[in-house]
């Protein structure tokens, strides 16, 4: 499976990074939020291992599903 995004976010300018794995889609777009990225970033992965559900409770998404995060950041 590839992702992509459709023609119509990417011109809007929404960028992906896609990963094979990860620890949490959440986690890596905090990242790029405190490191000052402009947003409009989806991060995406097949496999997501140490993801944060409702009340802190663990969230495992094992390959083959879609894990994504969209980091939106305010104007102004």
């Amino acid at each position: 499976m590839a992702f992509r995004l459709a023609p119509t976010a990417a011109s809007e300018g929404f960028r992906l990074e896609a990963h094979d794995s990860v620890g949490s889609t959440n986690a890596l777009a905090l990242e790029h939020a405190r490191a000052g990225d402009p947003g409009k970033l989806w991060v995406v992965s097949k496999k997501q291992e140490s993801g944060r559900g409702r009340r802190g409770r663990a969230w495992a998404t094992p390959e083959g599903n879609l894990a994504a995060t969209l980091l939106l950041v305010p104007n102004g």
